[in-house]
């Protein structure tokens, strides 16, 4: 089947690899502990360029992510020191947790789906009217972020119904409120089968062949130094960073016999693995 996979992205967008981004994952790693002092300049400058992304492309990286709310300046002497914002912050942790969540089984995990996935899937209809197709375009991602598939015009599901306040918020801000519905319920036997809608909804041969590259790419990653460590942490942050919105993490009912759990997983050790010692480094390049 065609892939039904689409380009990854959230509000407020960071295109996935770009300097931003890489700054961002490197805020979210390294600064959102209470006692982590607010890096300098030359550290964020140093940091980005451990990774190959150069002086001035590093310098552009700050200044759009202090246009975008994510970060701002604090003047300390001579030096200029850069702080997570409220926003910066809510959008740094959420991206963690969803990331987190990836190596959990469906049944269970810190975002609100039930223990046991009890056949119910969050549903929602409507549709958004042509002439407002940038809404579209941003409606369409956030549901994509919260787990949600497509099987037929019109339609989308989600096994993850504790996401269901998200969306409520997306409608609004998006104001659909008049062009959408939701209900809960669970599949009648009518028509297609739950499987059905399943293939039709993710192509989950294309999501576990996504992981098990990310796995061999980054396994055969030799990390012995803490610059090494940081190199590859921030790399795989890059990648992980936008696989919630073209992984639905489906309970395993729904998916049985996939590889992506356990790939993400696997994913997730590589990163607390390196992570220690890339702190270590990011430390070192605070005062170098």
């Amino acid at each position: 089947m065609a892939s039904r996979l689409s380009p990854p992205g959230r509000l407020p967008s960071v295109q996935a690899g770009s300097a931003r981004a890489t700054l961002l994952n490197a805020f979210g790693e390294f600064t959102l502990d209470a006692a982590a002092q607010p890096p300098t300049t030359g550290a964020l400058l140093r940091t980005l360029g451990e990774v190959g992304i150069g002086h001035h492309a590093a310098r552009q990286a700050v200044t759009r992510c202090a246009q975008g709310g994510w970060i701002s300046g604090l003047r300390q002497g001579r030096q200029s020191r850069w702080a997570v914002t409220g926003a910066g912050r809510e959008l740094l942790s959420d991206g963690i947790e969803s990331v987190e969540a990836l190596g959990v089984d469906g049944r269970a995990d810190a975002v609100g789906r039930p223990a046991e996935w009890d056949g119910r899937w969050l549903v929602l209809v409507g549709s958004v009217p042509q002439d407002r197709r940038a809404v579209r375009e941003r409606f369409y991602r956030a549901l994509r972020w919260n787990g949600f598939g497509s099987p037929m015009p019109g339609l989308w599901l989600s096994a993850r119904r504790g996401r269901r306040s998200r969306i409520a918020e997306s409608v609004r801000r998006c104001g659909l409120e008049e062009s959408v519905t939701a209900f809960v319920g669970g599949c009648a036997e009518i028509g297609l089968s739950e499987e059905a809608l399943v293939e039709q909804a993710w192509d989950l041969d294309e999501i576990d062949a996504r992981y098990a590259q990310l796995v061999d790419r980054h396994s055969a990653v030799s990390a012995a130094t803490a610059a090494d460590c940081l190199i590859a942490l921030l790399h795989l942050d890059q990648e992980l960073q936008f696989a919630p919105s073209w992984d639905p993490q489906l309970p395993t009912e729904l998916a049985p016999g996939r590889r992506a759990r356990a790939d993400a997983a696997r994913l997730l050790n590589l990163r607390a693995t390196w992570l220690p010692q890339a702190r270590d480094r990011w430390q070192s390049l605070q005062t170098s």
